[in-house]
């Protein structure tokens, strides 16, 4: 399914444009780290508009994701809901492009595989975090602080 749904043939989209409802699962988007889990596979809404040799895309990612809290290694649900919108154009032999901002596709058909996962990786929080209010562990003998406190004195680090 991955195959054919995230590989589209150029000539496959019509005047109109062409519409795709998909479901990948993160070994497709080549999603798998050791800590991140999804609760499900990522449901991705795609339309497609060729104009001269540029396919423009708009739609929508969704995924239910379980990450780690950076504070007290607890586990927690983190639902992503994106919006994206990006032009690919084609990739001309011997042009180097170094632009984070511009996407290409070589050949007749433009797979989004790559495209997915980066704006799904994007979406991530650099440190994730349970709630606001997560008061993580203690450094000094380990427990978790949203339970009970410890009374360890924990000096500052200056």
């Amino acid at each position: 399914m991955s195959e054919k749904k995230i590989r589209i043939k150029i000539t496959d989209i019509p005047e109109e444009g062409l519409e795709l409802s998909f479901e990948e699962t993160p070994q497709e988007l080549d999603l798998v780290y050791p800590d991140i889990a999804f609760e499900g596979g990522i449901q991705t809404q795609v339309r497609l508009t060729l104009i001269e040799e540029t396919v423009a895309t708009q739609g929508t990612v969704q995924a239910g994701l379980i990450l780690q809290c950076g504070r007290c290694i607890k586990p927690f649900s983190y639902p992503v809901h994106l919006r994206f919108k990006a032009d690919f154009n084609p990739k001309r032999a011997g042009k180097e492009v170094e632009d984070a901002d511009l996407y290409f596709y070589t050949g007749r058909a433009l797979d989004l595989r790559e495209f997915l996962r980066e704006q799904i990786l994007l979406a991530l929080p650099m440190i994730p975090v349970c709630r606001a209010d997560c008061r993580g562990l203690c450094p000094q003998c380990g427990q978790d602080r949203n339970l009970k406190d410890c009374g360890c004195v924990v000096k500052p680090v200056l």
